[in-house]
């Protein structure tokens, strides 16, 4: 291990100067004490003698000055201080100073071990390539090269091939120089069945559009349909309150002059079914007949009953118009508000128990009384809820 060189202090510097300085001029006067040599004096050199002082100067120069003596440590008197500071080591520092170095050297080799591993990872993670050796023996057995697999196996580098391999590489590739037109012909096969199956992707593509188009069309219909419905029923309602309001104002004589049989009207005479009813839901009109607009009483019987009388139902055939078939509308400007106020008042003054009991009551079959009653009762209810 090389001698540590430890940088000198001012005062240091101070006395080499000045030691210097007496040595030069030592140096001088011994020189004029002395007389120059002659040819005839072998015995004297030509050269003068090295002191043992220029010595301690190369060492100084090369080496440093010696570490300062510790703070506790005795200081000779006279002269010999100088000598004892430049004789006694600091060997806590010399230590201290190894310590720090030898610390410093294993943690550049560590360092220098990280590199290496880091550019080792990043080498072997360069290509992911499994070679035979290290597959298993079933899927080695099974592994059969395609076409397409052909053409990715080719663009494999080869130096991350095995012999195996390497060899398998270089036959493929002799055989396709070798073969050319044949090469060529499967090239040509290879892009027909892409443009086959991009013709049947395209044929599934335009078939999923048809069919969309289709059920928008058919959900296009329905809705139409519904429309109808919703428009021939509310006419049905409006109509046959018009009529039972016109009959409740007609006397007798004229209700008889007017040669209608009330068994004949069905529902307008004085033997009236819970189905005759114009009641405000959209299951008291099954049937549409599309030449007449006019709902069908027939067979009403078994879809109408007290269940389908609910506020969604009621409330959406009041206040819904004939050519909307959505849930009831939102009512956000004023004039909206006053014509929801209307329809819902019209449908009370037609439902409010008493009024009912007093106009069509009197027309209703004794077995269907409890039932319309109940009815009512429910219709009232729900047009009160909504008013208020």
């Amino acid at each position: 291990m090389g001698k540590l060189h430890l940088k000198r202090t001012p005062e240091e510097e101070a006395e080499r100067q000045r030691h210097k300085k007496r040595r030069k001029e030592h140096k001088k006067s011994t020189s004029r004490n002395y007389p120059e040599s002659s040819p005839t004096q072998p015995n004297v050199s030509s050269t003068s003698r090295k002191w043992a002082s220029d010595d301690e100067d190369d060492d100084t120069d090369v080496y440093g000055p010696p570490p300062p003596p510790p703070t506790n440590a005795p200081t000779p008197k006279g002269n010999a201080g100088a000598e004892y500071h430049s004789s006694k080591p600091d060997y806590d520092a010399i230590r201290a100073e190894l310590e720090e170095q030898r610390f410093r050297e294993r943690l550049f080799g560590a360092y220098d071990d990280e590199e290496r591993l880091d550019s080792l990872e990043a080498h072997l993670n360069d290509y992911a390539h499994v070679p035979d050796r290290w597959q298993s023996e079933p899927a080695r057995k099974h592994r059969r090269l395609g076409p397409d697999d052909e053409d990715e196996f080719l663009q494999t580098d080869p130096q991350h091939l095995d012999d195996e391999e390497y060899a398998e590489w270089i036959r493929l590739g002799m055989y396709r120089k070798t073969h050319r037109d044949e090469y060529e012909e499967q090239q040509r096969e290879k892009a027909r069945k892409k443009e086959r199956k991009a013709k049947e992707k395209a044929a599934k593509e335009e078939a999923k559009r048809l069919e969309k188009a289709m059920e928008e069309d058919r959900k296009r219909r329905r809705e139409e349909k519904e429309n109808m419905r919703w428009a021939a029923a509310k006419e049905v309602y409006e109509s046959r309150w018009a009529e039972l309001l016109r009959r409740d104002t007609m006397t007798p004589e004229l209700t008889a002059s007017s040669g209608k049989d009330g068994d004949e009207e069905g529902w307008i005479g004085t033997n009236l079914r819970f189905e005759d009813i114009p009641w405000p839901v959209l299951a008291a009109y099954p049937k549409i007949k599309k030449r007449h607009r006019e709902a069908e009483a027939s067979g009403s019987a078994a879809a109408l009953s007290l269940d389908g009388f609910t506020s969604d139902a009621i409330s959406r055939f009041v206040l819904t118009s004939a050519s909307t078939t959505g849930p009831s509308p939102a009512y956000d400007n004023e004039q909206d508000k006053k014509e929801r106020r209307e329809k819902l008042r019209d449908a009370m003054l037609r439902f409010h128990p008493d009024k009912f009991e007093g106009r069509v009551m009197s027309r209703v079959r004794e077995g269907d009384k409890e039932r319309v009653r109940e009815a009512v009762g429910q219709v009232a209810r729900v047009l009160n809820d909504l008013m208020g």
